[in-house]
């Protein structure tokens, strides 16, 4: 869409400021009329921004080109206008036809908000088990630029669809991707939104309490499996040593067990960090439901009891799973079952 935008902007500019030139010069009052109504006619024409920048810039540029000599006043208009007609053409082929892997930069952006979680976290984990305030709040930082990262990605990821549309090519290699990424950066925004409610309630209870050494150790394991997760979709691979390592945890955190019972702070922090490990076990394929059955606490033989009314809430149709608790194709292995040193045991077989 910006190369058609920025081709008719270009083109059109060339051809109205040119014949404004030829039939009344360039002066004072001429550049006042390009300027004021180019870009009124480019806002008429497309809403962008980019259309009325490129017609009112371009017609003045054309405009002084053969005031000062530089362009044929008889053929230079026609033959300028048929330069950046060919180029706007050429522009438009080259993108439609050349990117044949549409899904890289969608990709790339679901990645680096991955990372920036990740390291929002780990932020999180050394704050909590030192009592540092700052280092807490640091995070915060970290999950601002997860927010622009997706945003970023959603941007590639509808320019994306838009090439793949019109690319026969593309359509046919990356639309079922493009549609796994849409679940990613759903599901990395979500992840974003309960990261930050984490960081105010640990910040606050820093504050109050200084070291929190119960949770912290499970913070800065879910950070490590989301590294695992981020290099999955980075190599476009199923993400099932993330996964495993997501279950085993997930497993472990009762709120009333990690917090003794008598530290509701800690219980507090052990229920957020829960929603993160089911929104990082979406990441890697699984339905909400079948993420929640994973918790401690809950029956992973009936994933289907509880309700899924979101799409994005439904398992991944690339590295989803029918059968709970199968992972990947091979593991049918029952989740509450595993232990971590089972799972490590398994992947080194």
């Amino acid at each position: 869409r910006k190369v058609v935008e920025l081709g008719v902007g270009a083109s059109l500019g060339v051809a109205v400021g040119g014949l404004v030139a030829v039939n009344w010069g360039f002066d004072w009052w001429q550049l006042f009329l390009l300027m004021s109504v180019m870009p009124l006619l480019g806002r008429m024409i497309d809403r962008s921004e980019l259309t009325a920048f490129q017609m009112g810039i371009q017609s003045i540029v054309m405009a002084s080109m053969i005031t000062g000599g530089m362009v044929s006043a008889s053929s230079g208009v026609f033959g300028r206008w048929m330069d950046a007609l060919t180029g706007a053409v050429v522009a438009l082929f080259a993108t439609l036809i050349l990117p044949i892997n549409t899904e890289s930069r969608p990709r790339r952006y679901a990645v680096l908000a991955l990372n920036d979680v990740s390291r929002a976290l780990r932020a999180l984990g050394h704050g909590m088990a030192e009592g540092s305030v700052v280092m807490v709040h640091s995070a915060k930082g970290y999950l601002s630029a997860t927010r622009e990262a997706v945003t970023d990605g959603e941007a590639a990821l509808a320019s994306a669809r838009e090439t793949s549309r019109l690319n026969p090519v593309a359509r046919r290699r990356s639309l079922t991707k493009l549609t796994e990424l849409e679940r990613i950066l759903e599901m990395t925004d979500r992840l974003e939104i309960t990261a930050l409610i984490f960081e105010r309630q640990a910040r606050g209870m820093v504050i109050e309490r200084g070291e929190i050494k119960t949770v912290s150790p499970y913070v800065l394991q879910v950070a490590t499996i989301i590294d695992q997760v981020a290099a999955g979709i980075g190599n476009w691979e199923r993400p099932t040593k993330a996964r495993n390592a997501a279950v085993a945890i997930a497993g472990e955190l009762a709120p009333e067990e990690v917090g003794h019972n008598d530290d509701w702070r800690s219980a507090t922090l052990t229920s957020l960090l829960r929603a993160i490990v089911v929104d990082t076990l979406q990441l890697t394929g699984l339905s909400n439901a079948q993420a929640r059955s994973t918790l401690a606490g809950n029956n992973p033989d009936e994933p289907e009891g509880l309700p899924e009314v979101e799409d994005w809430d439904r398992r991944s149709e690339i590295w989803g799973t029918d059968e709970l608790p199968a992972i990947g194709s091979e593991d049918r292995r029952y989740f509450k079952k595993l232990t971590a040193d089972e799972l490590q045991k398994g992947e080194d077989d």
